[in-house]
């Protein structure tokens, strides 16, 4: 029963927030429906639909304010949600809207990755998984992901039958 009673709250709520706010910035409902994304992740999945709208509002922020800085991050956050719905081409086209329109970001090292990332692992493209890797790793030496990163080049394309089998070879070599 409480868990009936928390979802109709929960459902009042984004219902509120989506209905029209004549008074209230985009910025103002973006904190809002972020709010309440955090607190509803805490006890169930978000449906696609509770996404795109905090998508939404991403978008018409940066529609709106294209050369604000803060519209960067809203892109880095929609393209985040966009990967949390597996909607990875929507993700690599908030990312790299940020890599063309945004080339200052301080998060570029992560966007540049997270291009890579999704285009493995969403897309299954390899060549432009390869090719964003590399260009992460030439650009950004010193990150912290360099490493990982390395070896996801190495292993990209391959199953998990053909990693463990790698892996057991290579124990077996060192015994």
């Amino acid at each position: 029963m409480k868990k009936l009673l928390l979802f109709a709250i929960v459902v009042g709520i984004i219902t509120s927030c989506s209905q029209k706010q004549p008074n209230k910035s985009i910025k103002e409902k973006i904190a809002t429906m972020e709010n309440i994304v955090d607190s509803v992740r805490k006890t169930r999945t978000l449906s696609p639909d509770e996404m795109y709208k905090l998508i939404n509002l991403y978008w018409n922020y940066y529609d709106e304010n294209p050369t604000d800085s803060i519209s960067a991050t809203y892109l880095y956050r929609a393209a985040e949600s966009s990967l949390y719905i597996n909607q990875g081409i929507k993700a690599i086209s908030y990312l790299t809207c940020i890599e063309s329109e945004f080339p200052t970001f301080q998060n570029m090292g992560n966007v540049i990755f997270l291009i890579g990332f999704t285009y493995e692992n969403n897309m299954q493209d390899y060549t432009k998984a390869k090719q964003y890797y590399e260009l992460f790793i030439e650009k950004y030496p010193d990150h912290p992901l360099v490493k990982d990163t390395h070896i996801l080049i190495r292993n990209l394309g391959k199953t998990p039958e053909e990693l463990v089998k790698e892996f057991e070879t290579a124990n077996a070599k060192k015994k």
